[in-house]
């Protein structure tokens, strides 16, 4: 699936943030890993990311900062500030329960539990017992 204008500004926003909860980046980063992460089944374009990242800039979910590159270019680093980390949260939650309604009203059968993999227990795969002769 490839992105489309019917992409709601609550899922970039939600993408966005996760991806800068990871560290800070720049816009072009910020695309590559979005697309990488998805496996290139979600492509983020620009007119797409800016608007978004302004608006939540706008609302204090980030911060920039610059640095210089070559020749005078300047590179923007967007940074999740300790707000945008509430504002993922809650945005998770939210793409969470719609998704299982959406699920829910198209006959899925779906069932899952949702945890961060920081969180996740891990655990070791079950060995197989070699019987001896």
């Amino acid at each position: 699936m490839r992105t489309s204008t019917a992409t709601s500004h609550s899922t970039i926003s939600l993408l966005i943030l996760s991806i800068l909860s990871q560290g800070d980046m720049y816009g072009y980063q910020i695309v590559q890993t979005l697309k990488e992460k998805s496996k290139g089944y979600y492509v983020l374009r620009e007119s797409s990311m800016y608007p978004t990242l302004y608006r939540l800039l706008e609302e204090g979910f980030i911060s920039t900062s610059k640095e210089c590159i070559v020749q005078k270019r300047v590179r923007v680093y967007y940074h999740i500030e300790e707000k945008g980390f509430d504002y993922l949260k809650e945005l998770e939650k939210n793409y969470f329960d719609a998704t299982i309604g959406v699920c829910s009203v198209l006959d899925y059968k779906v069932s899952f539990e949702y945890v961060k993999p920081e969180e996740a227990e891990v655990t070791e795969p079950a060995q197989e017992e070699i019987p001896q002769e």
